[in-house]
């Protein structure tokens, strides 16, 4: 997979996206549902689990440097942080599923964006492999 971001929210509008993993197994919490289970609980059963959104213009949410987001509404549960959310058309990562703020249907990753793929190149250089040098890291 590859790894997209942009620095407005012009480049997030109208994205097809996907949140794929592994939420947790089963539970009596509706909160921790899956709303496309084959199941008539909805419970999860362990099995990968995946759901698609079209991004925004109010996707792209800008904190300052570590608090950089997208908001989506994909249904994730417990289990699922740490997916990628991936562009479909090229799978591309975007960004990283961390969930939802308390009281809200709305999901979060934090947004891939220079700083970040800065810190992944030094990782790559860091540690001695036949990998350490990725073409785009300069």
């Amino acid at each position: 997979m590859g790894v997209n971001w942009w620095n407005s929210s012009s480049g997030y509008n109208n994205q097809l996206v996907a949140v794929r993993g592994y939420p947790a197994r089963s539970t009596s919490l509706q909160s921790r549902k899956c709303n496309a289970s084959p199941f008539t609980s909805k419970n999860c059963g362990g099995w990968m689990y995946s759901d698609f959104a079209v991004l925004n213009s109010s996707s792209f949410r800008e904190g300052g440097s570590d608090d950089d987001q997208l908001a989506y509404d994909i249904d994730t549960t417990a289990g699922q942080s740490g997916s990628a959310v991936y562009r479909v058309s090229n799978n591309a990562i975007l960004g990283v599923h961390w969930g939802t703020f308390s009281g809200s249907s709305t999901n979060f990753a934090a947004r891939f964006r220079s700083s970040m793929w800065n810190d992944v190149c030094s990782w790559i250089r860091a540690v001695p492999s036949r990998h350490a040098s990725h073409s785009l890291c300069r």
